[in-house]
């Protein structure tokens, strides 16, 4: 009879846990002498660089250096280089397709294991139906300019986009989008405000003030923009791999150099394969707006 093999101590496990807006909740359990041996890694290299009174540079013994750092930076020194490694075996093993880089905290220490959770989430599910028909059947807004005898054959590209928008937003609107991407889109929009601000020699307090709105006021703003850019933008991709548009290297570095005309050199292969994406996009709401 075959001997079972014990599991390896050493090992770095996961558990998953999902919820219905496709955030996903990675749960890892490092045992705390793998955090220990990265350490002594870590240890080794600092050593050769940290000065100790005593002892000539390069030569204090690991355990001096060690009391240079506190044992909470190097745990985040280990588990800096220990989680990329565990995230990619994770995500391998439950079969997870995360598109956004996880949110990592420490949970604690128990019964020789430190417990690390990293908050990611799936792309939604989206369920278009009949696209095509949605936008074509629904009841067009009337669109009038004062002086100007309402005419909707008169419409243009930029007010047809808008009613293609408008329709898919509503129509689709039920679609949950992840939390954790939402707010992560606020934070950055939120970090962009505030660098806005600082260069103009404002805080953001006196913005509040001189809009009249509060800070929470303001982040319930950001997160409706923000849902509903990322719906959009979700609900796009989805019929443009539908449609199965394509869009080859060539169109897009064209697209690139002419949105970027003092741009020097060649973009790099994620700025095309990012602009593809959105050109795609592009293609997806062209398509729509011909039925309006």
């Amino acid at each position: 009879m075959a001997t079972k093999k014990p599991d390896n101590p050493n090992k770095i496990n996961s558990t998953v846990a999902k919820e219905t807006d496709k955030s996903v909740q990675i749960t890892f359990t490092i045992p705390n002498q793998v955090v220990e041996d990265e350490i002594e890694k870590i240890l080794s290299h600092e050593a050769k660089h940290t000065a100790i009174p005593g002892f000539r540079s390069g030569k204090a013994p690991k355990h001096l250096v060690r009391k240079s750092f506190s044992e909470e930076t190097l745990v985040n020194k280990a588990l800096s280089v220990l989680l990329p490694v565990a995230l990619t075996e994770a995500l391998q093993t439950h079969k997870l397709n995360i598109i956004m880089y996880p949110r990592f905290q420490i949970i604690g220490k128990r019964d020789g294991v430190t417990e690390v959770r990293a908050v990611s989430c799936e792309s939604p599910e989206i369920e278009l139906g009949d696209y095509k028909a949605v936008v074509s059947t629904h009841k067009k807004t009337d669109i009038w300019v004062p002086g100007k005898t309402k005419d909707t054959s008169q419409t243009s590209n930029e007010q047809k986009d808008a009613e293609v928008v408008k329709v898919l937003l509503d129509h689709y609107k039920n679609i949950l989008i992840p939390k954790i991407l939402i707010e992560e889109e606020v934070n950055t929009k939120l970090s962009s405000l505030l660098e806005r601000l600082e260069k103009l020699g404002l805080t953001l307090e006196s913005y509040l003030q001189s809009t009249g709105k509060t800070a929470e006021a303001l982040r319930l703003e950001y997160r409706d923009q923000v849902t509903n850019s990322l719906l959009l933008d979700f609900i796009l991709a989805k019929i443009a791999a539908q449609e199965n548009i394509k869009i080859d290297d060539q169109d897009a570095l064209a697209y690139f150099k002419v949105a970027n005309p003092n741009f020097k050199g060649e973009p790099k292969q994620d700025q095309l394969a990012l602009l593809k994406q959105v050109l795609k996009k592009r293609k997806a709401l062209d398509i729509l707006r011909l039925l309006v």
